[in-house]
């Protein structure tokens, strides 16, 4: 009796699961991933190479993967304080780079946030650490390229938060399009 039962349960649960079963193969072999090779190394601050860079981030056109961005905190080789955002672009498989962007160093920037949109659209998000006379830090700015990061614009100012992040819809929601910054915040 027990038997049987297991022999028919094992049977449903096959026949249920087999579709499952069947359209993953299906779907597995119809997708090809690329396989992943990696480079040689490539300096994408050689045009500027004594300072040090901290914090650095690159993030590739969803659409376009040949188009690569990098933002990163540039640091005077001095050893003082003198700090930039800066954001670097490729259009060729991040085989030569450009530097696009350079903020204030009043500003002393730190923890550098960009990011791409499915459009093309790039946006950095700067993050100052300078702060009001009442002690409370300023606002961040919102940077903004139309041309994969070549050429930016100041488009907004956002309350600061502490270790930011910046992310585009690039999905076909209604919400395609809508930027998201988001991080620590403090009272």
């Amino acid at each position: 009796m027990i038997s049987r039962t297991l022999t028919r349960a094992f049977a449903l649960t096959t026949f249920l699961l087999l579709p499952f079963l069947v359209s993953g193969a299906i779907n597995s072999s119809q997708t090809t991933n690329p396989a992943i090779r990696v480079g040689e190394n490539i300096r994408i601050s050689a045009q500027d190479g004594a300072r040090v860079y901290a914090d650095a981030t690159i993030h590739s056109h969803p659409s376009r993967p040949h188009n690569l961005l990098m933002c990163s905190t540039a640091w005077s080789s001095g050893g003082n304080d003198h700090r930039t955002a800066v954001t670097y672009a490729s259009s060729d498989d991040g085989r030569t780079w450009t530097k696009t962007f350079e903020s204030d160093p009043a500003d002393r920037p730190n923890d550098p946030a960009c990011t791409m949109a499915a459009d093309g659209v790039a946006y950095h998000l700067v993050s100052p650490r300078v702060f009001d006379p009442d002690g409370r830090p300023k606002a961040m700015f919102v940077y903004r390229s139309t041309d994969a990061g070549y050429h930016w614009e100041l488009v907004g100012r956002v309350p600061y938060i502490d270790r930011p992040s910046i992310t585009v819809d690039s999905t076909d929601s209604p919400y395609r399009g809508r930027v998201y910054v988001h991080g620590t915040g403090y009272i």
